[in-house]
């Protein structure tokens, strides 16, 4: 779904969030919006 809000591949998002996990130290997406938050990012 987020590939086609955005305009993206599957695959080009896939890759966008496996950088941004691995920037953050996070190994999924609730761990990274964990980091997010406690970090007061969003």
């Amino acid at each position: 779904e987020i590939a086609e809000v955005i305009g993206s591949t599957e695959e080009s998002v896939e890759m966008q969030l496996s950088e941004l996990f691995a920037r953050l130290g996070a190994s999924s997406r609730a761990e990274a919006t964990a980091f997010a938050l406690i970090g007061r990012m969003v």
